[in-house]
């Protein structure tokens, strides 16, 4: 009758897991914080940011750090800085390392002057063509230990990578600059992050420019640039970007994925005990995917409302694309040959491209 009773009760137990979920460690569904432990120690971060607190990127990665002073009741709390708030966007990484700052959120691409590897941990235009590459990448091929073991040379504990958007990144041209195919980039001025973007539209003659994420929309509406592109389409439109822009050109192979960085001061990493630094990892990882849900809702509403307010798209041929990306595969292989690592993420991207049929 007992036995009876169990196979019952496990089989009930089942079947509500599975109709139901299991926990997420988010903040909106986590347990109220109880207190910190007598006699443990609290670590107090600062975690600053490219963005300004009215993006989703912003609000986003708030959450994350509620979640994560949650998870350690207490032990951990991080605070937000906004842009600016102790270094300028490009210089994020140089504070973290100095420990000016405990941890920043970025993009590896802003670095890729410093550590040319990092090209080839926050997107490579014309490679992959899916999150799920680029996850397959990081946690099964290795593409994590290359990350770290890029980062800890200059004093910096990479936790790990964070997607970005939810739709592939689009080009956002001026009313009197619309592009339609590779010969009419010619003679543009756009802004693109540092690396394997930038040195792939030189190749179309694309006048590039350099500026942080915050200076697009002021670059647009002063005519120091043509376009360019800002990752989601909800970042862009919180931006303003029809208020300075009228064509949304869309390049599907362009940038379909792009990849976010959480990293810390080594020292700082360091002094955590085991299982807080496992809760930061933790938090990373399933954010991650909370971030592609949350900007893939958010970029479907933003291109209605860029639509409704006269902008229109550009839908480039895939004849076009692919003159680019004959050319970016040059530029891939001349990234490599900038840093023994570089190479290593080079060789690894290509290998997993081919067996998925994406390059021959």
């Amino acid at each position: 009758m007992k036995k009876s009773y169990l196979i019952t009760l496990l089989i009930s137990l089942s079947c509500f897991l599975f109709f139901c979920g299991f926990p997420s460690i988010s903040a909106s569904q986590s347990k109220p914080q109880q207190p910190v432990t007598s006699g443990a120690n609290v670590f107090h971060w600062q975690l600053q940011t490219p963005w300004g607190p009215k993006m989703l990127l912003f609000r986003s990665a708030q959450d994350l750090c509620n979640t994560i002073k949650e998870m350690s009741n207490g032990q951990l709390d991080i605070k937000l800085l906004p842009v600016n708030a102790v270094a300028p966007p490009l210089q994020l990484f140089d504070a973290c390392s100095k420990g000016v700052i405990e941890s920043f959120f970025g993009f590896p691409g802003f670095w890729a002057g410093k550590i040319p590897e990092a090209t080839f941990f926050g997107s490579v235009p014309f490679g992959f063509n899916s999150f799920s590459q680029y996850d397959i990448w990081y946690w099964n091929l290795g593409g994590i230990n290359l990350a770290r073991e890029s980062y800890a040379k200059h004093n910096l504990y990479f936790v790990g990578y964070i997607h970005s958007h939810g739709a592939p990144s689009d080009l956002y041209m001026k009313k009197e600059s619309p592009v339609r195919k590779f010969e009419d980039f010619k003679g543009k001025k756009m802004r693109f992050a540092p690396g394997i973007s930038s040195e792939v539209m030189k190749e179309a003659g694309v006048s590039v420019v350099n500026l942080p994420p915050t200076e697009f929309y002021t670059s647009l509406e002063k005519g120091v640039v043509d376009g360019g592109d800002f990752f989601a389409r909800e970042t862009n439109f919180d931006m303003g970007i029809q208020e300075v822009t009228r064509w949304i050109v869309v390049m599907p192979s362009y940038k379909p994925a792009a990849c976010l960085e959480f990293a810390v001061n080594m020292d700082a990493w360091k002094k955590l005990p085991p299982h807080l630094k496992a809760i930061v990892e933790s938090a990373v990882r399933e954010y991650s995917g909370i971030f592609y849900q949350r900007f893939y809702l958010a970029d479907l509403e933003a291109l209605e409302k860029m639509l409704k307010s006269g902008m229109q798209i550009i839908q480039m041929p895939p004849s076009e694309e692919a003159k680019f990306r004959s050319r970016s595969m040059t530029i891939w292989k001349s990234w490599a040959n900038k840093s023994p690592l570089a190479s290593k993420a080079y060789e690894s991207q290509l290998a997993f491209m081919k067996q998925l049929g994406i390059v021959k």
